[in-house]
């Protein structure tokens, strides 16, 4: 049985909420990082969280729920002040960034992989299905920057 339009919109805030958290984690790291090729990517990867964000926003409001403000999740905000703890605490708080945006990538993909899961309707499914490969790619780049940051190192 597909879950109430409730539960749909409460869903759609709990994405948009994952998605703010990456958002600002982002726009904080760009903010601290001394890399000018990093404060590109980190702000590239805030704006296109942005938009996710906004897509999800715009599709609560179409199904008539209504967002306030910027949705933010305690876990997301536990988990930047974490990742800027440790930075600061690092010898190489870019690499620290890096490693702590990959695991909020993870986050986001395994909420938008338990959304597709959930008994919803198919267009429904489908929109989130379009987010969750646009974060896909984001994952795969960032997976892709620490393993070379990793290898960088080894080397």
């Amino acid at each position: 049985m597909t879950i109430s339009k409730t539960e749909q919109i409460d869903l759609l805030k709990n994405l948009a909420g994952v998605c703010e958290d990456g958002r600002v984690f982002y726009t904080q790291a760009a903010k601290k990082t001394d890399d000018a090729s990093l404060e590109k990517v980190f702000t590239d990867m805030g704006r296109q969280r942005m938009d996710v964000c906004q897509k999800l926003i715009g599709k609560i409001r179409e199904m008539g729920g209504t967002v306030e403000e910027q949705p933010r999740t305690a876990k997301g905000k536990w988990n930047m002040l974490y990742g800027e703890v440790l930075a600061s605490l690092s010898p190489n708080s870019d690499k620290t960034f890096v490693n702590q945006l990959e695991e909020c990538e993870d986050r986001v993909l395994e909420e938008f992989s338990d959304a597709i899961g959930q008994t919803i309707p198919a267009s429904l499914k489908d929109f989130i299905y379009n987010q969750h490969r646009i974060l896909q790619d984001s994952h795969d780049y960032m997976k892709s920057l620490k393993d070379h940051m990793e290898e960088k190192k080894a080397a």
